[in-house]
């Protein structure tokens, strides 16, 4: 079996990227935030998180789209700089 094991740069990027994600995470509003972490971390589909939540379902899947969009414009506009900047 061979084990892939990242160079020191693709180490240094992916950490970076973390930290950016991260960043990202923190400017979500808490709601959207909490709804879309039980979505992608624990696993549970819209109706299992508005039932924790005490909210509609049809509200929960609109911040998770919300959320989602925010995460590709933030993401996309700093992976775009730092594309444009090679």
């Amino acid at each position: 079996m061979i084990l892939y094991l990242p160079k020191a740069e693709e180490a240094a990027l992916l950490e970076e990227r973390r930290g950016l994600l991260s960043k990202v995470l923190g400017q979500l509003p808490a709601a959207q935030r909490e709804a879309l972490e039980m979505l992608v971390f624990d696993g549970l589909g819209e109706t299992s998180i508005a039932a924790k939540l005490h909210e509609p379902p049809a509200r929960v899947r609109a911040g998770i789209l919300a959320a989602l969009g925010f995460l590709r414009h933030r993401v996309g506009a700093v992976l775009r700089t730092w594309t444009a900047a090679i």
